[in-house]
């Protein structure tokens, strides 16, 4: 793994880490040793359930927690539905790959943290707030 990689994974994974409140995502498991991602955590982000807390720690008020089926598809399915696209160097990215644990596709699991992430910044960040920002920089 290279070491942008590296860097991305932990920040990633320290964002999803606070985003469920005190740890409760990840608890404490460690991340990495000597820059290879641990079993532990490859086996913990090849199972759905943290990206599913995670999804309604954003959005509370969804569906997602019905039409969890044990796969990463509903996931993605609603993240697509709010326009927000699991996408890893222009292929689309599915259950297959993200349930993977050996090996375990980094890559992958950053987009879908990426995904995420966009997902946080359209349900935080208004249309109106920012059309605000903009009047009041230009005046």
């Amino acid at each position: 793994m290279s070491t942008e990689d590296t860097r991305r994974l932990l920040c990633s994974l320290a964002w999803l880490r606070g985003l469920g409140g005190n740890g409760k995502l990840l608890g404490d498991v460690k991340f990495l040793i000597d820059d290879k991602v641990t079993q532990e955590v490859a086996a913990v982000l090849a199972n759905p359930t943290c990206y599913m807390k995670a999804f309604r720690s954003i959005f509370p008020f969804n569906t997602l927690e019905e039409e969890a089926d044990g796969t990463f598809w509903p996931l993605i399915h609603v993240l697509a539905c709010r326009g927000v696209y699991v996408v890893n160097e222009g292929q689309s990215v599915n259950h297959a790959i993200l349930s993977q644990t050996k090996p375990f596709e980094v890559s992958t699991h950053l987009a879908l943290i990426d995904a995420l992430m966009r997902a946080y910044v359209l349900a935080v960040v208004k249309i109106p707030h920012v059309m605000r920002v903009v009047r009041y920089v230009c005046n």
